[in-house]
């Protein structure tokens, strides 16, 4: 059931057992732009089919915040402009000639970073499986693009990122909602989870310039600006502890540099960036 955030924005939350990220609904006067296509058909058909109870403006937009399959699998459902950025239409051009037959997703499954869920999804929600062929992007833009929707501005661009290197954000500057995507996760490198310090302080930067009081990540509920407050300084804090391959040296780096214990969430943000240490000293 589609959520309202504020007057004219809406989000379908998340569902993690069937890895099914947030998907968001900015309408305006003339029209409606959904912010990720889902990750199935059917996901995309449970959106579509909220939209139409709702009575609200027809879908003409459909963003894409990066490639990764759970954000972008569901937008051959949608009668509506298909916007991604240059790096993302790059990325999904890997997946234009995927079969997704049973021997294709097991090809899939050793070559890319997908998980077993990937293969349980396709297999049971996403329409004519075996003649599936992801369609083209309609609009592809570099760098910004806006999108008026009828008295009702979307801000669409790239943004720095740690979990991926075509992230982009969909901000609707007008009810001071943000959606970030995955842009503000970490990822997972040779099976350890990681937050990149390459690309940290550049990914909050981009983060915070947005004035919003409200806003969406793609595997989260809507979170206020003091939740996002503490998120940010959590892994900054982190981030200046972990600059060692040793745990527990970076443990006790953060309490001198602090002068407290961690909190339960950056003693996982400090392994994952240890984790980043590792992984950068074996490149």
């Amino acid at each position: 059931m589609l959520q309202k955030i504020t007057a004219n924005t809406y989000y379908l939350i998340n569902d993690d057992k069937k890895e099914r990220p947030a998907l968001g609904v900015i309408c305006g006067e003339n029209a409606s732009l959904v912010v990720d296509a889902g990750n199935s058909s059917l996901h995309a058909q449970e959106l579509i089919s909220e939209v139409k109870r709702l009575r609200l403006p027809a879908i003409k937009y459909v963003v894409v915040t990066h490639a990764h399959w759970d954000h972008f699998l569901g937008v051959n459902e949608y009668e509506a402009a298909f916007i991604v950025s240059k790096k993302t239409n790059e990325k999904l051009q890997l997946w234009k000639n995927c079969s997704f037959s049973d021997e294709g997703l097991a090809e899939i499954e050793r070559e890319q970073n997908v998980g077993s869920i990937f293969s349980e999804v396709v297999k049971t929600e996403l329409n004519d499986r075996d003649t599936f062929q992801l369609k083209d992007a309609d609009v592809i833009f570099d760098h910004q693009l806006t999108v008026d929707l009828g008295n009702m501005l979307c801000v669409i661009e790239e943004m720095a990122s740690t979990h991926t290197e075509d992230a982009t954000v969909v901000y609707n500057p007008k009810e001071r909602v943000v959606f970030f995507g995955d842009a503000t996760y970490g990822k997972t490198t040779d099976s350890l989870f990681h937050y990149s310090h390459n690309s940290i302080d550049a990914m909050i930067e981009d983060a915070k310039k947005y004035e919003v009081d409200w806003t969406v990540l793609g595997h989260e509920s809507v979170c206020d600006n003091e939740e996002m407050n503490l998120y940010w300084r959590e892994l900054a804090s982190s981030s200046r502890a972990a600059h060692t391959r040793s745990f527990a040296d970076s443990i006790n780096t953060f309490r001198l540099l602090e002068g407290r214990e961690p909190t339960d969430n950056e003693m996982l943000f400090i392994e994952a960036f240890v984790n980043d240490v590792l992984i950068e000293s074996k490149a």
